[in-house]
């Protein structure tokens, strides 16, 4: 956790001086509300994993049986979250209240949809897997995937940002590269 807080502190002087105020505003922003865009299924996800963890590692068939009935509630729930974002990207609803110029505008919303999208796709069902396997033994390696895909994903935007002076949306992408890749690997 410390590894992080630091990676993040050092990356923000870096971002600053090579976009300014409005753009890391703008960054910081899209970084919340991804968040939030998550929050109904990670908060789903943990109610699964608590029960599961009260079960033991040895009750395998009723841990299958949770994360299986656990999946069509969180795809539903990632369903309305693109619904949503469909809607954001057409009318933006939320951008329009930005205090930002029309070109940041554009790259904020596009920048929300792909890597909203992406998020929802991957922590849909991802994360019943990964706490699958938390009880069952397997949270070091899970905690250290997890650090090095924030580690890589950190350095690939700020490469992007400080040596090709990249936009929200192609920051993203090259973060979004890192994670793709990531994930096929676990």
């Amino acid at each position: 956790m410390e590894f992080i807080i630091l990676v993040n502190i050092f990356s923000v002087p870096i971002i600053l001086s090579k976009w300014g105020a409005e753009t890391f505003g703008a960054w910081l922003l899209l970084q919340g509300v991804l968040v939030y865009i998550n929050l109904p299924n990670l908060a789903y996800q943990e109610f699964i994993h608590n029960i599961n963890l009260k079960l033991g590692a040895k009750k395998k068939r009723e841990i299958s049986i949770n994360i299986a009935s656990g999946i069509p509630l969180t795809v539903l729930i990632s369903l309305i979250m693109v619904c949503l974002l469909i809607i954001e990207l057409n009318f933006q609803i939320i951008t329009n209240n930005l205090n930002i110029s029309e070109y940041l505008k554009k790259e904020w919303t596009l920048a929300l949809f792909l890597f909203g999208i992406y998020s929802i796709i991957t922590y849909a069902i991802n994360p019943f897997f990964t706490y699958a396997t938390h009880i069952f033994g397997y949270l070091p390696l899970f905690t250290w995937t997890s650090t090095i895909r924030f580690f890589f994903s950190q350095i690939a935007i700020l490469t992007s940002i400080s040596l090709f002076n990249a936009s929200l949306v192609n920051a993203f992408i090259a973060s979004l590269l890192v994670q793709i890749t990531v994930h096929i690997i676990e």
